[in-house]
Order: C-alpha cells, then sequence, then structure tokens
C-alpha cells in the first residue's frame, strides 16, 4: 500500500483490473537474460514480441493494460518495462511517473505507431523509443544493453520490495 500523501495514478473504478487466468500471461518464468513486463493491448503484437523475447532467453509477463501492469509490479520484479504509449485506461504520464517513483530500477521502453512520438517521448521524459513498425533487433540490442545487469543489483531491488512490504504489513 502506498502513503496517503502520494499521489497515485488513477485507475477508474471502470478501469479495475479484472485478474481472470489469461489477464497476466506469464510466458517464461525462468528467464537468462532478465524479465520484461510488456504492456501491450494488442494481442498480436503481444504475442509475437512475447515469443521472440523468451526465444532468445528473457523471462516475459504481458499484459493488457496499465492498470494490470501495476497488479504485476507489486508482485514480480522486472529489468524492462516495454509499453505501448497509446491505451485506454491509466494514462501514460501517471504511469510513468508512478514507475519512475516506485521502480526506479526498471528500464522503460515505449513504442507507438503515432507520427508524433519524438515529441510525446520528450514530453514524457522517455528517452528510449520505437516507432511502429518497429525493428525486434532494435529493441533486443537495447534489451541486452540492460540484461548485462550486476546479480547485486538485482538482489538490492528485491530486497527493497521486500522491506517495504514489511513496513506495509506493520502499519
Amino acid at each position: 500500500m502506498a502513503l496517503a500523501d502520494e499521489k497515485q495514478p488513477s485507475i477508474k473504478s471502470t478501469e479495475q483490473p479484472v485478474i481472470r487466468k489469461m489477464a497476466m500471461n506469464v510466458i517464461s518464468s525462468k528467464p537468462q537474460l532478465g524479465n520484461v513486463l510488456v504492456i501491450e493491448d494488442d494481442a498480436d503484437c503481444s504475442e509475437t514480441l512475447s515469443t521472440l523475447l523468451v526465444s532468445v532467453g528473457f523471462g516475459v509477463c504481458a499484459v493488457a493494460s496499465r492498470a494490470t501492469a501495476l497488479l504485476a509490479l507489486e508482485n514480480n520484479f522486472y529489468d524492462v518495462v516495454l509499453m505501448d504509449l497509446y491505451m485506454p485506461g491509466v494514462g501514460a504520464a501517471d504511469f510513468i511517473n508512478h514507475l519512475r517513483r516506485h521502480y526506479s530500477q526498471t528500464k522503460l521502453i515505449v513504442v507507438s505507431g503515432a507520427d508524433r512520438l519524438p515529441e510525446l517521448a520528450e514530453k514524457l521524459g522517455v528517452h528510449i523509443w520505437f516507432k511502429k513498425p518497429y525493428d525486434f533487433n532494435d529493441i533486443l540490442e537495447e534489451l541486452q544493453q540492460k540484461s548485462s545487469h550486476d546479480e547485486v543489483r538485482h538482489e538490492h531491488a528485491r530486497q527493497g520490495r521486500n522491506q517495504n512490504r514489511d513496513v506495509e504489513t506493520e502499519n
């Protein structure tokens, strides 16, 4: 749970995630290169991207909304969030701010078909973005830079998350 004075991304009651069997599609739970949270509302695009990521050694959890992504982030550590910019529900700016505040160790990559993607990315403070249709090899190159991570950093992030949960349960 977050502190009362913290601004949380707004999730309208009609946007409350309904966790069903396929709401969080964990495609691979034994990653060699790191964990990627794919947030994509186009099912075909999500499936293709997820399959390619798993084939090269990433663990992938694919979700169709940012509201569901918030739940996934609460329960798992992700090295990278790969997110479609334009989706219904929780706004991109709110989600990005939440990600930066609470998951600063997680790299953000934004994809979009928007013609104004460079300007939008700059406005949102997003430094890594790809315009659809993108070349998977470009995304893979960016992910592999992140996957050359130090295992100590991973453990530190996990310990921090566990300490936060301990504090929350005491309150």
